[in-house]
């Protein structure tokens, strides 16, 4: 009889990867109803300044030849904080904006900032349930693990999420996505999540 593999080693996140990447897709779906009542309302709302110039990001973007489901990938990834880069051309070279939808329309859109950290600290918290501890730094710790199934999925939509600008490309930064969005959001979050049920008897 062969010896019985340890699964831990192949899929170090075990079933917190599994609640992890459900996170991640139940927050995308959740952004998915305001891009497509207003996402292309979202861009032309907001001005960018380059060289002490103010110009409309329609200008250089045509949010309505951008599809409503890679609308609403920026918006999830701008509820985390990772802002989106936009190419623009300015005095025949290119420059690079940095804008957050929800953060410069402000009012009611700040309430999307709130669900990625509202559905993660919930996976968190379902993920290590039947966790045999009652000590919450150590559920926090072992919830943080849900960033595994994140990463991955950050990797893929990253791509997705990429936009036309010009002859050019739009959409989230690379480097601020694959840290905050594929660990830090999850991971931290997930950790609250974790350490919340605990003091609550859950």
């Amino acid at each position: 009889m062969g010896a019985t593999r340890n699964t831990n080693v192949r899929y170090p996140g075990g079933r917190r990867a599994a609640w992890g990447a459900l996170g991640f897709i139940i927050s995308y779906v959740l952004c998915l109803p305001v891009a497509i009542i207003r996402g292309p309302q979202l861009f032309k709302n907001i001005t960018v300044s380059v060289q002490d110039e103010t110009f409309p990001l329609s200008d250089f973007v045509a949010p309505d030849q951008i599809a409503e489901w890679v609308i609403a990938g920026g918006l999830f990834f701008n509820a985390q904080l990772v802002p989106l880069s936009i190419p623009i051309e300015y005095n025949s070279r290119s420059v690079s904006v940095w804008v957050n939808l929800l953060i410069e329309n402000g009012g009611i859109y700040l309430i999307v900032l709130l669900i990625p950290a509202i559905v993660y600290g919930i996976t968190g918290a379902l993920a290590t349930r039947d966790e045999d501890t009652t000590n919450p730094i150590r559920r926090a710790k072992r919830a943080v693990l849900q960033f595994t199934g994140c990463l991955p999925l950050t990797v893929i939509a990253l791509y997705l999420f990429s936009f036309p600008v010009s002859e050019m490309s739009g959409g989230p930064v690379l480097l601020w996505g694959l840290v905050i969005v594929g660990f830090l959001y999850p991971a931290l979050f997930g950790a609250v999540g974790g350490y919340i049920a605990v003091k609550r008897g859950m």
